[in-house]
């Protein structure tokens, strides 16, 4: 079996209850064939769409760097023969090159490594036609982290048995100091942050997966939100015990070592435990120290939690939220909840990026399990919209729907998005006037988070703040 990256942010199906509009399967269809090309380096081969030549380049150029500080970090000699990675334009491609090599498998996960071949197959994520100018995210990220799995697969016979914890939480580790140019990068990669803020969500929920259960428990869970937390936890306690402001991390890597030199066959969860405990017996205080380096992590980090697809960081201080083809995207704001009297004001340059239009949110009222409200403005085929609808927590209802003139919301210049809620009330204006106001006769509206997203697509977000009164 392949090792896979099944983060939820990517994967078709929900995470924490917010329902996606289309399965990633379905929408990332497209109606003709792409040319694809090759790139070869020293140690990588990537197999690409023709269209992303310029994208794929960095790839390979960052790949071949990533790949030379994996082999140092394992003590071994670089590749002989080049590594491959497929990527595919569309999920239809994706999806036939996994099923005739694992069955269907890692078919949600829309990447993986097979595990006969160490060759890598994803789809080009989240979507073709990047938005220049943009921070490394999700792609780049995927893209590490699977080439790390590859280059273990190529070195140790006894890879695929390693304990999930470890073969997943050494990749993430490799993919975060490969994006990081050599260091680390989650106080300023939205992608690795998200970890940081997936572990401590569950600390503070008391969701957080006991160190002991870890080291025997495989990733793998029916619940996504429970998954989502075993893979930053993993990545979490990789990062911690390398880190030399932690001690010594000679000890964690020649424990890597250790584990990747058991020979195949052998009950290498057990004994990479028996390892573990030999050299960190005090499972209990190493959770109190790994929470507290997350905690100082997180002060430095960027106040935005993916919560699906994807976020990249723009030069000026903004950045780019971006979703699958007829997907969503969301992030919000880790600051205090708003509400009930509130403001929210987003700067957003619309990208119509999307089949028929552009679509960008502005989120109010989340609460987990609950789900949200969102004003949505945008325009399609026919016209210009802005849309109120209440999400909650299974399936979407429309409000209020409203019509507006089509140039209103044309893409490539910056709107300024307003929503005022409280109790009873929204009013939402586009560049200074009023295009909605509704009443909430339900009264369902009450505190809650606060962020942005888009619909199809992607939107700049030049700036974005919300305030209580």
């Amino acid at each position: 079996m392949g090792r896979s990256r099944g983060r939820g942010r990517w994967i078709s199906g929900t995470r924490y209850g917010i329902a996606l509009l289309v399965a990633c399967g379905c929408a990332l269809v497209a109606s003709a064939a792409p040319e694809y090309a090759v790139l070869q380096g020293k140690s990588l081969e990537i197999h690409f769409p023709a269209s992303e030549r310029a994208v794929c380049e960095t790839l390979l150029r960052d790949g071949e760097k990533a790949l030379s500080l994996y082999t140092r970090y394992l003590k071994q000699q670089p590749v002989r023969e080049p590594i491959r990675v497929f990527l595919y334009a569309t999920a239809a491609e994706y999806e036939k090159a996994e099923a005739a090599r694992t069955g269907g498998i890692f078919k949600t996960n829309l990447a993986f490594t097979y595990a006969r071949d160490a060759e890598v197959h994803m789809v080009f994520q989240p979507r073709l036609d990047r938005a220049p100018g943009t921070g490394p995210g999700m792609l780049e990220a995927l893209f590490m982290h699977e080439i790390a799995h590859a280059v273990q697969y190529r070195f140790f016979p006894s890879y695929d048995e390693f304990p999930d914890w470890l073969s997943e939480g050494v990749a993430e580790m490799f993919s975060e100091r490969a994006v990081g140019g050599g260091k680390h990068c989650a106080e300023r990669v939205p992608w690795f942050a998200d970890l940081v803020y997936d572990v401590l969500d569950a600390v503070d929920t008391g969701r957080f997966v006991p160190l002991e259960k870890l080291l025997t428990e495989g990733l793998v869970d029916p619940d996504p939100g429970v998954r989502q937390i075993k893979y930053g936890e993993s990545w979490a306690l990789c990062r911690f015990l390398d880190d030399p402001a932690n001690g010594d991390p000679k000890q964690f890597r020649q424990f890597v070592l250790d584990v990747a030199h058991m020979p195949r066959g052998a009950p290498l969860v057990k004994q990479a435990r028996e390892r573990f405990l030999a050299t960190w017996p005090d499972l209990v205080d190493l959770e109190r120290r790994l929470i507290f380096y997350l905690r100082k992590i997180a002060k430095k980090a960027l106040p935005w939690q993916i919560v699906l697809r994807e976020m990249r960081t723009l030069p000026d201080g903004g950045f780019v939220c971006e979703s699958f083809p007829r997907n969503s995207a969301l992030v919000l704001h880790r600051g205090e909840p708003l509400g009930p009297l509130a403001r929210i004001e987003a700067e957003v340059v619309l990208d119509p990026a999307g089949s028929s239009g552009a679509q960008a949110d502005v989120i109010f009222a989340y609460r987990r399990g609950d789900g949200f409200y969102k004003v949505a403005y945008g325009f399609n085929e026919q016209t210009g919209f802005v849309s109120l609808l209440r999400f909650d927590g299974r399936s979407w209802k429309t409000l209020a729907n409203v019509r507006i003139d089509k140039g209103a919301i044309e893409p490539g210049r910056p709107h300024a998005l307003l929503v005022d809620v409280d109790i009873s009330r929204v009013v939402a204006r586009l560049n200074g006037r009023t295009v909605l106001r509704h009443s909430l006769t339900d009264r369902s509206y009450g505190a809650g988070r606060w962020g942005v997203g888009c619909y199809d697509g992607r939107v700049r977000v030049r700036s974005a703040k919300g305030t209580s009164f």
